[in-house]
């Protein structure tokens, strides 16, 4: 699977969606290979993708910080607390940016199906994508943290 691809697509994916759905300008900061299973965010959304020749999943985490900023900026409600309503904004944005990178992986030979989200709202949570190989593509909007983790069936 080609890593750099997977990288380009989720990236201006992100990009992309934020600034025109959430109207957010994320600024992506180095790629990293991740070790350990914990989210990296406080409310996450995950999406498994599949095709003929590899599986994996997509995990886009989002700090409190940073999903109560979405969350304002999309729908004008100022919050103090993570509610279900921000969750659902999580997913439906991860579900947009999965759209938006399968297009353009397709484009390039990658056809993937995609499920639907799962979004997942608390700190220090874990997932165990078994056999996988992750990595994070983190992001800034205003100092709030962004990542999305994509991990790869070896």
């Amino acid at each position: 699977m080609d890593t750099d691809l997977l990288i380009e697509a989720f990236t201006k994916a992100t990009e992309h969606v934020l600034k025109t759905m959430a109207f957010l300008e994320p600024k992506p900061l180095p790629v990293k290979t991740k070790y350990d299973k914990a989210l990296s965010g406080d409310v996450s959304a995950i999406i498994g993708m599949t095709s003929p020749k590899k599986n994996l999943s997509l995990a886009i985490t989002f700090s409190k910080e940073a999903a109560l900023k979405m969350h304002a900026s999309m729908l004008g409600e100022e919050l103090d607390e993570v509610t279900p309503d921000v969750g659902d904004a999580v997913g439906e944005l991860t579900n947009i940016i999965c759209g938006q990178a399968r297009k353009t992986l397709s484009e390039n030979g990658m056809d993937m199906d995609a499920s639907i989200p799962m979004v997942i709202i608390g700190k220090n949570l874990s997932i165990h994508p078994m056999g996988a190989t992750s990595m994070v593509l983190p992001f800034s909007i205003d100092g709030k943290s962004l990542f999305v983790e994509i991990s790869v069936e070896k």
